[in-house]
């Protein structure tokens, strides 16, 4: 509540692309597909309609987390700048998938995914904050980095109870 609060003027800026029955999925992915967009990253996104058993707090803290981290890894490419997301229901589990174009495989060198940003001490929480969700769900975290077809992708499955 307390980042749509503090963004709100933001989220009336863009054209709704995504309309589920949740404000706050709505406003989270609206959101930060404008800002992929305005960074000429193009967006696909695909999604359930109902987060039955999901926290808004945690629906935020996932997608957002998701999201600023695929947009850092675009923004650092010249072009091809690509995000697929998508979030799936079946009759046991929800699938969150992010998949997006890197330059190279950020897991040579840097397998826990830390942050590569100059001031640590306010950066670098997005994975350890996705892992915690996953695991208060008693979820999954699967991370693949396909180097032929320059794709990182990282999938969360979160058990419905």
């Amino acid at each position: 509540t307390k980042y749509i609060n503090d963004n709100i003027h933001n989220f009336t800026l863009f054209a709704n692309v995504i309309n589920t029955n949740n404000d706050v999925v709505n406003a989270v992915i609206n959101y930060k597909s404008a800002i992929a967009q305005e960074l000429e990253i193009e967006v696909s996104i695909i999604t359930v309609l109902d987060f039955d058993g999901i926290s808004d707090i945690d629906l935020c803290s996932l997608i957002s987390n998701l999201f600023d981290n695929a947009i850092e890894a675009c923004k650092k490419m010249n072009s091809n700048k690509h995000i697929d997301f998508s979030i799936k229901k079946d009759e046991s589990v929800y699938y969150f998938s992010m998949k997006n174009t890197i330059g190279h495989s950020v897991l040579e060198g840097n397998p826990e995914l830390n942050t590569t940003k100059k001031d640590k001490i306010i950066h670098g929480f997005g994975t350890k904050i996705i892992n915690d969700i996953a695991k208060k769900y008693n979820g999954d975290v699967r991370i693949n980095v396909d180097n032929e077809n320059h794709i990182f992708s990282l999938s969360i499955l979160l058990p419905l109870n």
